[in-house]
């Protein structure tokens, strides 16, 4: 969303001395409400208009999401701390969370239809495929795929460079783009000591892996991205 707010006012950005990395800070971010994304039918169909998405490897992004909301946030807020339902209650017990997430999703589409309203970040872990409207509009769409792997990353920004010069941004503008896009953004968790340790938990225990999939299986197919082992 933050290279959205960048195109859709780069003086303001600028002004604001706003950086894409920066705006991982959620609450300051540069443009707010005003370009919030809504799946907009008559654009899906415009060809002057390019819609593209940016997409994570399942597990990668789970335990990503997991690390900086359920391990890193509580560390240093004491009021989510005092939130009885942040992470499903689980603290850092990585299982709780791994099958509590699952039952949540499971559950959602009747509480979507009960009107009940969305608790302590749970969307955050919601299926990739169940935003944008996929299910009607996949082919309308480029698919971006974001990796900590530094060549698949390099892939990744190789081919938005290409979107946005096919969209006749100035080169200028999509080296800045580009630039402060591979900068470590500031809730990165990638390399931190206990990121590798919960990753390792995880990947060794093969019945959270096997909810991990179950949770997460349309995204696997829907994306081209390879079954992990189990």
């Amino acid at each position: 969303m933050a290279i959205i707010c960048y195109l859709y006012d780069e003086k303001a950005f600028e002004k604001a001395n706003k950086t894409l990395a920066g705006e991982a800070d959620w609450p300051r971010r540069g443009c707010k409400f005003n370009n919030r994304a809504v799946v907009d039918t008559e654009l899906l169909h415009n060809p002057e208009w390019l819609h593209f998405v940016v997409i994570r490897e399942p597990v990668e992004r789970f335990l990503s999401g997991w690390m900086d909301k359920c391990y890193n946030l509580p560390a240093k807020n004491k009021g989510i701390q005092k939130i009885p339902t942040w992470c499903y209650g689980c603290k850092n017990n990585l299982s709780c969370f791994v099958q509590r997430n699952y039952e949540s999703n499971l559950q959602f589409p009747q509480r979507y239809k009960d009107k009940y309203k969305i608790i302590n970040l749970e969307d955050h872990f919601w299926p990739q495929n169940w935003f944008c409207n996929f299910t009607k509009y996949f082919d309308q769409y480029a698919i971006l795929k974001y990796s900590h792997d530094v060549d698949q990353g390099h892939e990744m920004f190789e081919r938005l460079q290409q979107l946005l010069s096919q969209q006749n941004v100035e080169p200028s503008f999509i080296d800045k783009i580009i630039r402060q896009a591979t900068e470590r953004p500031k809730h990165a968790t990638l390399g931190q000591k206990p990121t590798e340790h919960y990753r390792n938990l995880l990947l060794s225990d093969k019945n959270m892996m096997r909810t991990l999939v179950k949770t997460y299986y349309h995204d696997f197919v829907m994306f081209s991205f390879p079954f992990p082992e189990l």
